[in-house]
């Protein structure tokens, strides 16, 4: 009787397509030159599922922030979207692409909104903004650049 062959041997596992939930974005990303007032979209879940959703690669990931409780604004590569942040009933939505109307509008909405503004060059064609300094601080005409 000739042996029987050696059983198959199990292929390595892929390592996972994206940061797991558990470790910190930066581990994943690198540091950011954004400032320190935004936060990475990695490593949260709801906010990386609806990017994912409308379209973006999860190599994208890292290039999108999202803005803090004063200027309401996504960010791409560090700099303002235009497209406005927030909870979907939030209001008023103002000085930026409400994807709600007069709201911040979905979680959905809002990552379409931040694909069309990548889309169209940065920035979303119905970008109303001209009182935003560089780096997308809500500010007057007078101070705009100044923070």
């Amino acid at each position: 009787a000739s042996p029987s062959p050696p059983p198959p041997s199990a292929s390595p596992s892929p390592p996972p397509p994206f940061l797991p939930p558990s470790s910190p974005p930066s581990s994943y990303c690198g540091p950011t030159t954004c400032h320190s007032s935004t936060s990475a979209v990695v490593g949260n879940e709801y906010w990386s599922d609806a990017l994912i959703a409308a379209g973006f690669d999860e190599s994208e990931l890292c290039r999108i922030r999202l803005g803090n409780e004063q200027d309401h604004v996504w960010y791409y590569d560090c700099e303002t979207t235009c497209v406005g942040y927030g909870s979907k009933n939030d209001a008023p939505c103002t000085g930026v692409f409400c994807s709600g109307g007069t709201t911040y509008g979905y979680g959905s909405q809002q990552a379409a909104a931040v694909k069309s503004a990548i889309g169209n060059g940065g920035q979303h064609k119905y970008c109303s903004l001209p009182d935003f300094s560089f780096a997308g601080y809500r500010a007057s005409p007078s101070t705009a650049g100044t923070q």
